[in-house]
């Protein structure tokens, strides 16, 4: 039996270790647009601001020999093109094709880049999804002193209290109410912005960036409300978008991949982690759900 898992982060590594318990025989692939082990996101946060380091364990979901004792091969660095289910095959950006028994899709998401903004092309302007957005951003740092986080969901608003306490100016804008909406209600978002406050970040709320102004890179915000920022920078947090671009017509996809309750897309293909349409009991509606604990969880059902 072979398994190929698409994704090297915690919902394909989890779906690979739950292959290998139940199966000790079956070939395992995963393969990552990614070069690196596979690594904590969250944490990429205190990365950028140094607290911790890629020579850390922590920074990592499995220890440097876990594919070497649990029999694991990897593709890295390379980019699947298509997918053909009904041939059970992987194609990869370089033409190379690599059948499959069984296929888990755990592609994650990429950060939403608003278009509907004004110079957003410039320099300047950041995402912090992956390791290769923060370490641009780590790398210009030094010379940022001001930055506008625009949405004040997880990535935002941890963003927002890191570099405020490295002595950055953040002012954080955020569409709706409150922040983490909807994941938190009123009385516990009012309890992180108070934190967020104290920090010395400016917190601007029920509004939105329509415009970067700036002569090549970002130098001013300008809000919905007219009100305008200066600023040596802008960080995107309004989102992400599941990566689905590479599934043919047999996989559903309705704001991500469709699965049922065994995570199943279709015969012999399954998706988990933030590629996944799930059932969202908070908003009663299916669409995938970002979070970690829930990806990690996927990958085990998955695999």
């Amino acid at each position: 039996m072979k398994y190929v898992i698409i994704g090297n982060s915690v919902a394909g590594i989890n779906a690979a270790t739950a292959i290998r318990q139940n199966d000790t025989q079956g070939e395992i692939l995963i393969i990552s647009d990614e070069q690196t082990r596979p690594y904590s996101r969250p944490l990429l946060p205190n990365w950028v601001i140094g607290e911790v380091s890629f020579s850390e364990e922590r920074m990592f979901y499995r220890r440097n020999d876990f594919f070497d004792k649990n029999n694991i091969q990897t593709l890295l660095g390379q980019t699947v093109e298509k997918v053909d289910t009904k041939q059970k095959t992987v194609i990869l950006s370089n033409k190379e094709n690599i059948n499959y028994d069984k296929l888990i899709i755990a592609s994650g998401a990429n950060a939403i880049i608003p278009k509907n903004i004004t110079g957003i092309d410039l320099d300047g302007v950041y995402t912090l999804t992956n390791i290769k957005g923060a370490k641009k951003l780590k790398e210009d740092l030094v010379k940022i002193n001001s930055i506008v986080i625009v949405g004040a969901g997880l990535i935002g608003t941890k963003m927002a209290y890191d570099l405020s306490k490295i002595g950055k100016k953040v002012v954080l804008v955020e569409l709706a109410k409150r922040v983490l909406f909807p994941a938190l209600d009123d009385y516990a978002a009012v309890l992180i912005q108070e934190q967020l406050k104290l920090s010395g970040v400016d917190i601007i709320l029920n509004d939105s960036v329509v415009e970067l102004d700036g002569d090549k890179t970002v130098s001013q915000v300008t809000l919905s409300s007219g009100k305008k920022i200066l600023c040596d920078a802008c960080l995107l947090s309004v989102g992400v978008a599941p990566n689905v671009a590479f599934v043919d017509q047999n996989i559903k996809l309705d704001r991500g991949i469709l699965v049922d309750d065994y995570l199943k897309a279709c015969d012999d293909c399954y998706a988990a982690g933030d590629v996944a349409s799930i059932y969202d009991i908070v908003v009663n509606v299916r669409r995938p759900i970002p979070i970690l604990p829930l990806a990690a969880r996927e990958g085990y059902i998955a695999g």
